[in-house]
């Protein structure tokens, strides 16, 4: 699950409330009777570029997500790099800036999935792989696997919601019977809406950030 992916997807809906869901419970809607979800990693940075109220949602999120798991949940994790100033020119010489200095950008998502899906599917893990992600960047690793490996038997495609990505859709067609693809709609989203406060097996209570709570308090 491409965590930043999902997140400005929901941010979009312009619902806070909805950026508390679960991430076993959104997958979950989407499986089969004969599908279970055995792990999820979920990939993401910490926004240390960013207020420390921020920084504190991002990690009462993680956590819940991780308390609300089915099976294994690993937490794979990238970073912000500084984006340099990059300047353009056109054909009469006038320099346009288009990045600012102090912007930034996550780094190593893209790559970190692709390499664990075909570590998965070399380890034999699995039968089934499940990407929750509109980045068409993603393609030549999903195409890899399927070509390299018959034994992941299925490959599920979950968009965000509002990401369309036509290329990816496109798979499900190239890969008749081992692909499909779905949307993601706001009502998985609100369908998969964790408590607002809740206490985990081991004991620890975990409670939503006030911005994404049902009354806002």
């Amino acid at each position: 699950m491409d965590g930043f992916n999902l997140y400005h997807a929901v941010h979009d809906l312009k619902e806070p409330r909805l950026k508390w869901c679960g991430t076993s419970a959104l997958v979950r809607q989407f499986l089969l009777a004969d599908e279970a979800l055995a792990e999820t990693r979920y990939y993401t940075a910490n926004p240390i570029h960013l207020a420390k109220e921020v920084q504190n949602r991002h990690a009462a999120y993680v956590a819940a997500i991780q308390a609300q798991c089915d099976g294994q949940f690993t937490v794979q994790r990238g970073h912000f790099r500084e984006k340099p100033v990059q300047i353009n020119f056109n054909n009469d010489g006038v320099s346009v800036r288009v990045r600012k200095k102090g912007a930034r950008e996550e780094k190593e998502t893209d790559v970190r999935i692709a390499v664990d899906m075909m570590d998965i599917a070399m380890r034999g893990q699995c039968d089934a792989l499940a990407l929750v992600s509109g980045d068409s960047d993603q393609i030549p690793a999903i195409e890899r696997v399927l070509e390299r490996f018959p034994q992941i038997q299925r490959f599920i495609i979950l968009l965000p919601p509002g990401q369309k990505s036509e290329h990816l859709r496109q798979l499900a067609e190239k890969y008749p019977g081992r692909v499909r693809v779905s949307q993601i709609k706001r009502a998985h989203v609100e369908n998969s809406r964790m408590p607002d406060e809740f206490t985990d097996s081991n004991g620890k209570t975990h409670r939503a950030p006030k911005e994404y709570r049902d009354d806002h308090s």
